[in-house]
Protein backbone atom coordinates (compact mmCIF):
# COMPACT_ATOMS: atom_id res chain seq x y z
CA UNK A 1 0.00 0.00 0.00
CA UNK A 2 0.95 3.55 -0.70
CA UNK A 3 2.15 5.55 1.91
CA UNK A 4 -0.83 7.97 4.08
CA UNK A 5 1.17 10.96 2.72
CA UNK A 6 1.67 9.86 -1.46
CA UNK A 7 0.05 11.98 -3.79
CA UNK A 8 -0.58 9.62 -6.78
CA UNK A 9 -1.56 12.06 -9.11
CA UNK A 10 -2.18 16.13 -8.87
CA UNK A 11 -5.43 17.26 -9.38
CA UNK A 12 -5.01 19.96 -12.10
CA UNK A 13 -2.74 17.33 -13.97
CA UNK A 14 -6.18 17.09 -16.62
CA UNK A 15 -6.79 20.47 -16.83
CA UNK A 16 -4.47 21.49 -19.80
CA UNK A 17 -5.47 18.18 -21.64
CA UNK A 18 -9.18 19.47 -21.04
CA UNK A 19 -8.94 22.45 -22.32
CA UNK A 20 -7.19 21.33 -25.06
CA UNK A 21 -9.99 18.94 -25.84
CA UNK A 22 -12.67 22.22 -25.71
CA UNK A 23 -14.36 20.88 -22.72
CA UNK A 24 -14.84 23.55 -19.73
CA UNK A 25 -12.74 22.82 -17.03
CA UNK A 26 -15.74 23.61 -14.59
CA UNK A 27 -17.54 20.80 -16.26
CA UNK A 28 -15.40 18.39 -14.68
CA UNK A 29 -15.77 15.50 -11.80
CA UNK A 30 -13.48 14.20 -9.62
CA UNK A 31 -13.45 10.75 -8.84
CA UNK A 32 -11.43 9.11 -6.36
CA UNK A 33 -8.47 6.62 -7.64
CA UNK A 34 -8.76 4.30 -4.28
CA UNK A 35 -11.32 4.32 -1.23
CA UNK A 36 -9.99 3.59 2.06
CA UNK A 37 -7.89 5.13 4.74
CA UNK A 38 -5.21 6.42 2.15
CA UNK A 39 -6.41 10.36 1.09
CA UNK A 40 -4.77 9.40 -3.08
CA UNK A 41 -5.17 12.44 -4.55
CA UNK A 42 -8.68 12.71 -7.10
CA UNK A 43 -8.23 12.28 -10.61
CA UNK A 44 -10.66 14.87 -12.53
CA UNK A 45 -12.57 13.37 -15.46
CA UNK A 46 -15.23 15.03 -17.61
CA UNK A 47 -18.61 13.89 -17.42
CA UNK A 48 -18.85 13.52 -21.64
CA UNK A 49 -15.56 11.33 -21.62
CA UNK A 50 -12.42 12.11 -23.32
CA UNK A 51 -11.51 8.87 -22.99
CA UNK A 52 -14.74 7.56 -23.96
CA UNK A 53 -15.59 4.37 -26.05
CA UNK A 54 -17.54 6.24 -28.67
CA UNK A 55 -15.09 8.84 -29.54
CA UNK A 56 -12.52 7.53 -32.26
CA UNK A 57 -9.25 6.94 -31.33
CA UNK A 58 -7.14 9.38 -33.42
CA UNK A 59 -9.50 12.08 -31.76
CA UNK A 60 -8.29 10.76 -27.88
CA UNK A 61 -4.57 10.12 -28.74
CA UNK A 62 -2.98 12.87 -27.21
CA UNK A 63 -5.10 12.50 -24.14
CA UNK A 64 -4.45 8.86 -23.66
CA UNK A 65 -1.00 9.06 -24.07
CA UNK A 66 -0.59 11.58 -21.14
CA UNK A 67 -3.08 9.42 -19.31
CA UNK A 68 -1.54 6.62 -19.78
CA UNK A 69 1.89 8.46 -18.67
CA UNK A 70 0.09 9.83 -15.31
CA UNK A 71 -1.03 5.79 -14.34
CA UNK A 72 2.70 5.30 -14.99
CA UNK A 73 3.92 8.39 -12.72
CA UNK A 74 1.91 6.84 -10.10
CA UNK A 75 3.40 2.89 -10.00
CA UNK A 76 6.46 4.51 -10.07
CA UNK A 77 5.92 6.39 -7.06
CA UNK A 78 4.32 3.28 -5.23
CA UNK A 79 7.22 1.57 -5.73
CA UNK A 80 9.46 4.04 -5.07
CA UNK A 81 12.11 4.16 -8.48
CA UNK A 82 12.07 4.18 -12.18
CA UNK A 83 9.79 1.51 -14.15
CA UNK A 84 12.09 0.22 -17.02
CA UNK A 85 9.39 0.12 -20.58
CA UNK A 86 9.63 -3.83 -20.10
CA UNK A 87 8.58 -3.67 -16.55
CA UNK A 88 5.78 -0.97 -17.89
CA UNK A 89 4.76 -3.30 -20.54
CA UNK A 90 4.19 -6.06 -17.42
CA UNK A 91 2.68 -4.09 -15.82
CA UNK A 92 -0.15 -3.24 -18.13
CA UNK A 93 -0.91 -6.72 -18.55
CA UNK A 94 -4.26 -8.48 -16.53
CA UNK A 95 -2.98 -10.13 -13.12
CA UNK A 96 -3.84 -13.64 -14.75
CA UNK A 97 -0.75 -12.74 -17.22
CA UNK A 98 1.92 -11.37 -13.95
CA UNK A 99 0.63 -7.87 -14.66
CA UNK A 100 -1.51 -5.36 -12.88
CA UNK A 101 -4.48 -4.65 -14.91
CA UNK A 102 -3.04 -1.54 -15.46
CA UNK A 103 -4.28 -1.56 -19.09
CA UNK A 104 -3.22 0.65 -21.38
CA UNK A 105 -6.12 3.40 -22.66
CA UNK A 106 -3.32 4.17 -25.96
CA UNK A 107 -3.78 0.13 -26.22
CA UNK A 108 -6.74 -0.80 -25.94
CA UNK A 109 -9.27 2.14 -27.46
CA UNK A 110 -9.79 1.08 -30.53
CA UNK A 111 -11.11 -2.34 -29.50
CA UNK A 112 -13.59 0.14 -27.39
CA UNK A 113 -14.51 2.04 -30.25
CA UNK A 114 -15.41 -0.63 -32.47
CA UNK A 115 -17.41 -2.68 -29.44
CA UNK A 116 -19.08 1.15 -29.04
CA UNK A 117 -19.99 1.47 -32.42
CA UNK A 118 -21.42 -2.16 -32.88
CA UNK A 119 -23.56 -2.31 -29.79
CA UNK A 120 -24.91 1.22 -30.95
CA UNK A 121 -26.00 0.58 -34.33
CA UNK A 122 -29.46 -0.76 -33.68
CA UNK A 123 -30.47 2.22 -31.42
CA UNK A 124 -28.63 4.63 -34.43
CA UNK A 125 -30.76 3.08 -36.55
CA UNK A 126 -34.07 3.45 -34.60
CA UNK A 127 -33.09 6.79 -34.11
CA UNK A 128 -32.14 8.07 -37.42
CA UNK A 129 -34.93 5.85 -39.39
CA UNK A 130 -32.86 5.32 -41.80
CA UNK A 131 -29.22 3.42 -42.50
CA UNK A 132 -26.69 6.37 -41.35
CA UNK A 133 -23.38 6.95 -43.92
CA UNK A 134 -20.10 4.43 -42.80
CA UNK A 135 -17.88 5.91 -40.65
CA UNK A 136 -14.83 7.45 -41.73
CA UNK A 137 -13.07 5.90 -38.39
CA UNK A 138 -14.06 2.28 -38.91
CA UNK A 139 -10.98 1.21 -41.23
CA UNK A 140 -8.60 3.72 -39.73
CA UNK A 141 -9.56 2.10 -35.92
CA UNK A 142 -9.24 -1.52 -37.44
CA UNK A 143 -6.18 -1.21 -38.62
CA UNK A 144 -4.94 0.17 -35.27
CA UNK A 145 -6.76 -2.69 -33.79
CA UNK A 146 -5.05 -5.01 -35.88
CA UNK A 147 -1.47 -3.77 -34.93
CA UNK A 148 -2.05 -3.73 -31.43
CA UNK A 149 -3.47 -7.59 -31.54
CA UNK A 150 -0.57 -8.53 -34.27
CA UNK A 151 -3.66 -9.61 -36.00
CA UNK A 152 -2.39 -8.81 -39.84
CA UNK A 153 -5.25 -9.87 -41.64
CA UNK A 154 -8.04 -7.76 -40.09
CA UNK A 155 -8.54 -5.59 -42.64
CA UNK A 156 -11.84 -4.28 -42.03
CA UNK A 157 -14.39 -5.13 -39.50
CA UNK A 158 -15.76 -8.33 -41.07
CA UNK A 159 -12.48 -9.81 -41.24
CA UNK A 160 -12.37 -9.73 -37.12
CA UNK A 161 -13.11 -13.22 -36.34
CA UNK A 162 -13.86 -12.86 -32.22
CA UNK A 163 -17.18 -11.75 -30.50
CA UNK A 164 -17.33 -8.16 -30.83
CA UNK A 165 -16.89 -7.62 -27.41
CA UNK A 166 -14.78 -5.26 -25.14
CA UNK A 167 -13.61 -8.70 -22.80
CA UNK A 168 -13.34 -10.47 -25.94
CA UNK A 169 -11.02 -8.02 -27.99
CA UNK A 170 -9.39 -6.92 -24.89
CA UNK A 171 -7.93 -10.74 -24.39
CA UNK A 172 -6.45 -10.59 -27.57
CA UNK A 173 -4.55 -7.30 -27.52
CA UNK A 174 -3.40 -8.87 -23.77
CA UNK A 175 -2.07 -11.99 -25.66
CA UNK A 176 -0.39 -9.93 -27.90
CA UNK A 177 1.22 -7.82 -25.50
CA UNK A 178 2.06 -11.33 -23.42
CA UNK A 179 3.74 -12.51 -26.15
CA UNK A 180 5.40 -8.89 -27.09
CA UNK A 181 6.56 -8.83 -23.20
CA UNK A 182 8.49 -12.67 -23.57
CA UNK A 183 10.10 -11.54 -27.14
CA UNK A 184 11.80 -8.34 -25.46
CA UNK A 185 12.51 -9.85 -22.22
CA UNK A 186 16.15 -8.21 -21.56
CA UNK A 187 17.41 -11.69 -19.70
CA UNK A 188 16.49 -15.08 -19.09
CA UNK A 189 15.48 -14.27 -16.26
CA UNK A 190 12.89 -11.58 -17.29
CA UNK A 191 11.09 -14.13 -19.37
CA UNK A 192 11.42 -16.85 -16.58
CA UNK A 193 9.54 -14.43 -14.44
CA UNK A 194 6.59 -13.70 -17.34
CA UNK A 195 6.29 -17.24 -17.56
CA UNK A 196 6.43 -17.70 -13.49
CA UNK A 197 3.77 -15.09 -12.93
CA UNK A 198 1.39 -16.19 -15.74
CA UNK A 199 1.05 -19.36 -14.02
CA UNK A 200 -2.50 -20.13 -13.14
CA UNK A 201 -3.50 -18.06 -9.46
CA UNK A 202 0.06 -16.68 -9.40
CA UNK A 203 -1.72 -13.53 -9.14
CA UNK A 204 -4.26 -13.86 -6.64
CA UNK A 205 -2.64 -12.02 -4.22
CA UNK A 206 -2.98 -9.25 -5.69
CA UNK A 207 -6.59 -9.71 -5.84
CA UNK A 208 -7.41 -9.95 -2.14
CA UNK A 209 -9.33 -7.89 -0.58
CA UNK A 210 -7.00 -6.36 2.56
CA UNK A 211 -8.27 -6.81 5.86
CA UNK A 212 -6.39 -6.37 8.79
CA UNK A 213 -8.54 -8.63 10.61
CA UNK A 214 -8.27 -11.77 8.86
CA UNK A 215 -4.66 -10.93 8.44
CA UNK A 216 -4.78 -10.26 5.04
CA UNK A 217 -2.51 -7.56 4.33
CA UNK A 218 0.94 -5.84 3.59
CA UNK A 219 2.26 -3.27 4.58
CA UNK A 220 3.36 -0.39 2.85
CA UNK A 221 6.99 -1.50 2.79
CA UNK A 222 5.92 -4.90 2.00
CA UNK A 223 3.37 -4.24 -1.16
CA UNK A 224 6.43 -2.26 -2.35
CA UNK A 225 9.12 -4.72 -2.22
CA UNK A 226 6.61 -7.16 -3.54
CA UNK A 227 5.80 -4.78 -6.54
CA UNK A 228 9.39 -4.47 -7.39
CA UNK A 229 9.87 -8.19 -7.46
CA UNK A 230 6.64 -9.22 -9.39
CA UNK A 231 7.80 -6.53 -11.99
CA UNK A 232 11.19 -7.62 -12.37
CA UNK A 233 12.51 -3.99 -10.90
CA UNK A 234 15.55 -4.16 -8.74
CA UNK A 235 15.11 -4.16 -5.21
CA UNK A 236 19.02 -3.25 -4.48
CA UNK A 237 21.50 -1.06 -6.52
CA UNK A 238 23.99 -3.71 -6.66
CA UNK A 239 24.61 -6.94 -5.44
CA UNK A 240 26.24 -7.01 -2.09
CA UNK A 241 27.04 -10.11 0.22
CA UNK A 242 24.36 -11.78 2.41
CA UNK A 243 24.87 -10.87 6.42
CA UNK A 244 23.11 -14.21 7.09
CA UNK A 245 25.16 -17.16 4.62
CA UNK A 246 27.98 -14.51 2.92
CA UNK A 247 27.08 -15.48 -0.34
CA UNK A 248 26.29 -12.60 -2.99
CA UNK A 249 22.91 -11.72 -2.87
CA UNK A 250 21.64 -10.30 -6.04
CA UNK A 251 20.11 -6.82 -7.08
CA UNK A 252 16.55 -8.46 -8.09
CA UNK A 253 15.81 -10.43 -4.34
CA UNK A 254 16.09 -14.02 -5.66
CA UNK A 255 18.80 -15.01 -3.18
CA UNK A 256 16.60 -13.45 -0.38
CA UNK A 257 13.72 -15.75 -1.33
CA UNK A 258 15.17 -18.66 -0.89
CA UNK A 259 18.21 -17.99 1.75
CA UNK A 260 19.03 -21.05 4.07
CA UNK A 261 21.36 -18.58 6.28
CA UNK A 262 20.18 -18.57 9.90
CA UNK A 263 17.66 -21.17 9.65
CA UNK A 264 15.91 -18.69 7.42
CA UNK A 265 14.26 -21.64 5.69
CA UNK A 266 12.66 -23.55 8.08
CA UNK A 267 11.39 -20.06 9.74
CA UNK A 268 9.53 -19.45 6.60
CA UNK A 269 8.77 -23.28 6.31
CA UNK A 270 7.04 -22.94 9.62
CA UNK A 271 5.51 -19.18 8.77
CA UNK A 272 3.13 -20.68 6.21
CA UNK A 273 2.06 -23.97 8.16
CA UNK A 274 1.53 -21.60 11.28
CA UNK A 275 -0.68 -19.58 8.31
CA UNK A 276 -2.11 -22.56 6.92
CA UNK A 277 -2.77 -24.14 10.71
CA UNK A 278 -4.86 -20.44 11.47
CA UNK A 279 -6.64 -20.72 8.40
CA UNK A 280 -8.16 -23.48 9.34
CA UNK A 281 -8.52 -23.10 12.84
CA UNK A 282 -10.60 -20.12 11.54
CA UNK A 283 -12.52 -22.18 9.39
CA UNK A 284 -13.48 -24.75 12.13
CA UNK A 285 -12.18 -27.16 10.40
CA UNK A 286 -10.24 -28.81 13.50
CA UNK A 287 -6.58 -29.14 12.60
CA UNK A 288 -4.42 -30.75 14.35
CA UNK A 289 -0.56 -29.88 14.58
CA UNK A 290 2.22 -31.92 14.73
CA UNK A 291 0.20 -35.35 15.10
CA UNK A 292 2.57 -38.07 15.78
CA UNK A 293 2.73 -41.71 14.27
CA UNK A 294 0.78 -40.60 10.48
CA UNK A 295 3.31 -42.54 8.69
CA UNK A 296 3.34 -46.02 9.07
CA UNK A 297 6.21 -47.22 10.82
CA UNK A 298 7.53 -44.08 12.07
CA UNK A 299 6.69 -42.13 15.15
CA UNK A 300 7.60 -38.78 13.77
CA UNK A 301 5.72 -35.88 12.93
CA UNK A 302 6.01 -35.46 9.24
CA UNK A 303 2.97 -33.13 9.10
CA UNK A 304 2.84 -29.97 10.26
CA UNK A 305 -0.93 -29.57 10.07
CA UNK A 306 -3.69 -31.91 9.38
CA UNK A 307 -7.21 -32.17 8.87
CA UNK A 308 -9.61 -35.06 9.56
CA UNK A 309 -11.13 -35.67 6.12
CA UNK A 310 -14.95 -34.77 5.55
CA UNK A 311 -17.05 -37.75 5.82
CA UNK A 312 -20.46 -37.26 3.39
CA UNK A 313 -22.44 -36.71 6.63
CA UNK A 314 -20.55 -33.91 7.60
CA UNK A 315 -20.56 -32.11 4.17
Amino acid sequence: MPHRSTRLLRVGFWRPAIEAEGIPWSATQRWRLSGGVHPFALLPCPPQGLLHPSRPPSHIQRTAAEFDRAIRCTLETIVGGPVSHWSWLKASLPCSRGGLNLRSVLRHSPAAFLVSTSVTKSLVLQILASPPDPSPHITPTVSRLATEAARPDWKCLDDIDVPLWQKCLSHVVDEACFQQLLDSAPTCRSRALALSSSLPHAGDWLNIIPSTTLGLHLHDREFQCCLRYWLGVPLHSSSYPCPECHLTADAYGDHQVGCGGDRDRISRHNAVCDAIHAAAQSAALAPSKETPGLLPGSPGRHFQSMLEPWTSDRL
